[in-house]
């Protein structure tokens, strides 16, 4: 009787356990959601925005709670704009006959260029963790070092080329002088350092709890000196009495 009382006592404990195992097993586990989206390498974000260095386009990667890095480029599309400067011309000391015509002082149209594509590498420090969205901001931007692209066309220039070689026309940007080859072009470009570091401070997230998010961030490049190039030869600035170099930017 008592082993047939201690049968039914051990059967009734284990379906008791079976049952609340069983319950346990539907009942959701309660756990850190900030830990399990933001893991190591775990979860993938795209984005694409406007900014001050073009179209970005590019993919992030949260390492953990507090940090994401990301890779993409900057698209500056060809904004063009135009400026009239004057020529100066400079003739050679032999005779230049009696049929040649000296023009007036006049102006040209240079023609400045903005398009250009860079890289960038970001890393994203969120000092709160979780799903915080405040953020410090660093990386480096690389390629694209030609900020601007500089060139002209005159066909007065060319013509005086051909009948008084030797002539030398030249134009001057931001006391950098251009000079005009034979056919009367000229080009040129403005220069930055090929990588630049960058630090800033933002909110929002690239790798996002949700399908969509937005981010912004607001900082400093630090592109060195401004350099003026044509045909690869780096100009030097004239400087009037009193006046410094370039400060870097």
């Amino acid at each position: 009787m008592k082993r047939k009382t201690i049968t039914i006592l051990l059967l009734t404990v284990m379906s008791a356990v079976a049952i609340a195992q069983k319950a346990d097993a539907v009942k959701p586990v309660k756990t850190d959601k900030a830990n399990i989206e933001r893991g190591t390498f775990n979860h993938l974000g795209f984005y694409v925005g406007p900014g001050s260095e073009g179209v970005s386009l590019g993919i992030a990667t949260c390492v953990t709670p507090y940090v994401e890095l990301s890779a993409g480029m900057n698209i500056v599309p060809g904004i063009k704009f135009n400026s009239e400067e004057e020529i100066d011309y400079y003739y050679p000391d032999t005779p230049l006959g009696d049929n040649f015509r000296f023009p007036s002082s006049y102006e040209t149209d240079m023609k400045f260029n903005l398009a250009r594509t860079t890289f960038e590498l970001k890393a994203s420090i969120y000092p709160f963790g979780g799903n915080s969205t405040f953020c410090l901001v660093t990386g480096l931007s690389f390629g694209g070092k030609k900020a601007v692209k500089i060139t002209a066309h005159d066909e007065e220039v060319a013509r005086i080329m051909q009948e008084a070689p030797g002539t030398t026309a030249e134009l001057s940007v931001e006391d950098y002088v251009f000079k005009f080859d034979k056919q009367g072009n000229l080009a040129g470009d403005v220069r930055l350092k090929a990588v630049r570091p960058y630090l800033g401070i933002g909110v929002g997230r690239q790798v996002t709890k949700r399908r969509v998010g937005f981010r912004f961030d607001l900082g400093c490049q630090f592109s060195g000196n401004v350099n003026f190039y044509q045909d690869d030869r780096k100009l030097t600035k004239q400087l009037y009495p009193g006046e410094e170099e370039d400060k870097k930017i």
